[in-house]
């Protein structure tokens, strides 16, 4: 858009030096006329468009240097965007094997994984091993630091897809372990918490940003 007001406002500017040279200074220009007109018309034309010319390669200039350094940014940004998904894809990517782990039930017939205890597919055992309150603990800790990443990056990746989707996950793991809230230890229960405020900042910062458009 700033390149084609300089293209506009050059040519108005040349527009504007013909007709005070040609109208208001009542000056002609014969093809086949004598050479001193042609030598006034030069000398005209030099004086002036000289700097017109140089104003325009100047605010072309400024214009390129306005554009590096708004994609130098952007690029600054999205790299950072990158390395912080990356940071979310590892919590998820520790969070896949302990879900994934397998355990005996009483009758020793059949194996669960952990993940059908967590989402209730398979009843929470009443007296769990030491294996198994390891995965929890575990399953826990990292969801702890997977949700702190995720109310720490939110600002940054507010508008990203992907940040949506591990979002989105984060929430579904949440609820599933605060419906087993009865077996988790007290402190479990205050990693919990922690966990669900983490989430919750969005709609905090949501209903804040509401609260100061009405203000305005």
């Amino acid at each position: 858009m700033e390149f084609i007001v300089a293209a506009a406002v050059g040519i108005f500017l040349v527009a504007l030096l013909l007709f005070l040279y040609f109208y208001y200074a009542d000056n002609t220009l014969d093809l086949l006329g004598a050479p001193v007109d042609w030598s006034d018309f030069a000398t005209f034309f030099g004086g002036v468009l000289g700097p017109l010319v140089l104003w325009v390669f100047l605010f072309l200039l400024l214009y390129l240097l306005r554009q590096q350094k708004s994609e130098l940014v952007n690029a600054v940004r999205e790299s950072r965007a990158q390395d912080r998904l990356r940071c979310l894809q590892q919590f998820e990517n520790e969070i896949a094997p302990i879900l994934r782990r397998e355990f005996a039930t009483a009758d020793a017939t059949r194996r669960v994984e952990f993940a059908d205890y967590i989402e209730g597919v398979f009843p929470f055992p009443k007296v769990p091993d030491t294996y198994f309150k390891a995965s929890l603990e575990k399953l826990l800790r990292v969801t702890a630091n997977y949700c702190e990443a995720i109310g720490a990056y939110r600002a940054d990746l507010h508008d990203n897809f992907l940040f949506d989707i591990h979002e989105t996950r984060a929430r579904d793991l949440v609820a599933c372990l605060d419906k087993l809230r009865e077996h988790l230890s007290p402190m479990a229960r205050q990693a919990l918490s922690f966990c669900k405020a983490h989430l919750d900042e969005k709609k905090d910062s949501r209903a804040q940003m509401k609260s100061a458009a009405t203000a305005a």
